[in-house]
């Protein structure tokens, strides 16, 4: 599983990096996230963004961004995905990945039944996966 944070917009910004995106641009963060490292950038005196908003989900973030009442959000790729499908947006979104977080499945062989508890993990997160509730791959 990969963990994906990225940056939505409505204008493309393809030929700029990351941090060069964000520089002197408003960007709405959603409440209670942290973000890895992109906060570094973020914060960053520097690079001049201003927060214009925390929306409390991603249907709300990306509401805000359609309103045209913020250049970027940053966000979860699966909320996103999910966030569209929900808005049933139409609009062209230029969406870019800011960060890939892989995430793995471990059991310490020390504990009783080990190989069982992880193939049970495996095939529940395979069937989680098939289901389509929006986690990246």
């Amino acid at each position: 599983m990969m963990i994906v944070i990225e940056i939505v917009s409505l204008q493309s910004f393809s030929s700029l990096t990351i941090p060069d995106m964000l520089k002197g641009r408003s960007v709405i963060l959603q409440e209670r996230y942290h973000y890895s490292g992109i906060m570094d950038i973020l914060t960053n005196p520097e690079n001049a963004v201003r927060v214009s908003g925390f929306a409390r989900d991603a249907v709300s973030g990306l509401r805000i961004l359609l309103a045209g009442r913020s250049d970027l959000y940053i966000q979860y790729q699966n909320h996103v995905d999910d966030a569209i499908a929900r808005l049933n947006v139409t609009q062209l979104l230029y969406r870019y990945p800011v960060s890939r977080i892989p995430v793995y499945i471990n059991v310490s062989k020390r504990v009783p039944y080990a190989q069982a508890l992880l193939d049970t993990l495996v095939d529940a997160f395979t069937k989680i996966n098939a289901s389509g509730v929006g986690w990246s791959r």
